[in-house]
């Protein structure tokens, strides 16, 4: 067996990032997506636990366009580390009590593989079955809507909590990989239309 040790590096590349989207979760974050401060996004897969409450995690840089075919199952999950589009992969070693990296390792892709855990039929939709496809507003926004906070401090008047909420709720718009003219019309939207569209739809 190829000794990880001899690909450990000194410095820790993720130490600001950020996990952007859970992609799947069972008891802990299996597959989820993180974010670093320039904005490069990685898809991060739980390998196995190397000791008591210590992770070991694959982690490849992945675009938005393989992405999106990761979340519709165009491909597999196996195949996105297979195939990256990369040729260096990461493997850290996380804490989980503390949810901090203890060892990061950066291996060339043909090193990886030997390392590479993830089952072959790992889909995160269903082969043969389509993610559902609906682009009515309502769809779109009842994810969203239901993380937000319906407690505001004392001092916000009634009137304007339908105004925070549209504000919130664009927010996270923004920041949702949605398509610009979706957003463009999201802030186009007057706030009865903006209601009546979400309540209703």
């Amino acid at each position: 067996m190829i000794p990880l040790e001899s690909y450990k590096l000194l410095f820790n590349p993720f130490n600001q990032a950020k996990i952007k989207e859970i992609l799947d979760f069972v008891e802990i974050p299996k597959l989820y997506v993180e974010i670093d401060r320039v904005g490069t996004l990685y898809l991060n897969y739980l390998d196995k636990f190397v000791e008591d409450h210590l992770e070991q995690r694959l982690v490849i840089p992945i675009s938005t366009q393989r992405l999106a075919e990761l979340k519709r199952g165009k491909i597999s999950v196996r195949a996105a580390f297979h195939q990256p589009e990369t040729h260096w992969i990461f493997i850290t070693q996380v804490n989980e009590l503390e949810g901090t990296i203890t060892s990061v390792y950066l291996l060339p892709e043909e090193i990886f593989q030997h390392f590479n855990s993830v089952e072959d039929d790992y889909y995160l939709v269903p082969v043969g079955e389509e993610e559902p496809h609906n682009d009515s507003l309502a769809a779109l926004m009842a994810p969203l809507l239901v993380t937000l906070s319906t407690n505001l401090p004392d001092y916000s008047s009634t009137e304007f909590r339908p105004v925070i909420q549209l504000a919130r709720v664009l927010y996270l718009y923004q920041h949702a990989d949605l398509s610009k003219e979706m957003t463009e019309t999201l802030a186009n939207l007057t706030l009865p239309e903006f209601l009546n569209a979400v309540i209703y739809q």
